[in-house]
């Protein structure tokens, strides 16, 4: 689809443009008690796995991640996923503002699940505390049913002389559905809202997370709250 050669093109354009000027670059290695976006889970509350790489040369950053789905019912058998993402991130002193375009590609699915966004975030630092709040929106897609926008708001604090950082976050999806289109994978029940806590313990490379994740989605159509741990180490 359009928005994966945008992306993919885009992305290693990034990578050859900044090999001449400072750059970094972050490979990642993830497991996690589930794949779950947007209080949702994307591999049916099953272990999965994940691997990823960002590259960031002056304001500009790419990243890549593939992610082990497990005949995810959400994407119609989906076995695994590949996130491209492109953006710019510009710092104002304590204020810092990102723009971002987003491809998500499926393999092993039973129909065409592939579909773009593309988003904003805004983050304010004060002292320890950092809050955040943002938008993505994914334009009329047939993979998607309609089309589909996600407002967030969020907040981190280090706890001073410790290796913990605590979090908490809120998003609320709405949208339009097409006529034909029998649900959308970002909206299975209309639209929702949905939030997490939780805490990250760092320890150099390792990062262990903890988080509480829900959605107001009524029990007896889709019940999605869970605690989800995850294990991330960064090279």
């Amino acid at each position: 689809m359009r928005f994966a050669v945008i992306a993919l093109a885009t992305l290693a354009f990034c990578a050859t443009a900044t090999g001449a000027r400072a750059q970094s670059i972050w490979p990642s290695i993830e497991v996690a008690t589930d794949e779950n976006r947007r209080g949702l889970s994307w591999s049916d509350g099953k272990a999965t796995a994940s691997a990823d790489i960002a590259i960031e040369g002056g304001p500009v950053r790419g990243s890549v991640r593939v992610s082990a789905l497990r005949g995810s019912a959400l994407h119609d058998g989906a076995d695994s996923a590949v996130d491209l993402v492109l953006g710019t991130t510009h710092d104002m002193g304590a204020l810092q503002l990102s723009l971002r375009g987003s491809a998500h590609l499926f393999s092993g699915a039973g129909s065409k699940q592939d579909y773009g966004e593309i988003g904003a975030t805004a983050a304010y630092t004060i002292g320890p505390l950092r809050v955040n709040a943002g938008a993505d929106y994914a334009p009329d897609q047939k993979a998607i049913g309609g089309d589909n926008l996600y407002l967030f708001a969020g907040a981190d604090a280090g706890i001073p002389a410790t290796p913990w950082t605590i979090f908490g976050h809120v998003g609320h999806s709405s949208g339009d559905t097409d006529e034909d289109a029998p649900f959308s994978p970002l909206r299975p029940r209309g639209s929702y809202t949905d939030w997490r806590i939780g805490g990250d313990y760092v320890a150099g490379p390792l990062v262990l997370s903890i988080e509480y994740v829900g959605t107001d989605i009524p029990r007896e159509r889709v019940h999605d709250d869970r605690a989800v741990v995850r294990a991330r180490f960064t090279f």
